[in-house]
């Protein structure tokens, strides 16, 4: 795996703990036969990580709320 230096800025415990969630929901709806990816992609002058399911997405009607506490 060939990946570019980055560094990241912020809560160390936050930013695991963020990205720990987007996988293990990636991996809760998907099947044994599908992937999960986690990719970090540069931006133009940011970095970003990707977590990809092939699970079905989320519901239209949830989306608008998905961000709610």
């Amino acid at each position: 795996v060939e990946a570019a230096e980055a560094t990241l800025q912020g809560d160390v415990s936050l930013l695991t703990s963020a990205v720990v969630n987007l996988v293990k929901n990636a991996v809760q709806v998907s099947t044994a036969a599908q992937t999960v990816t986690l990719a970090g992609v540069l931006r133009g002058a940011e970095y970003a990580i990707e977590v990809r399911d092939q699970g079905p997405g989320i519901a239209d009607d949830l989306q608008a709320r998905i961000f709610e506490p």
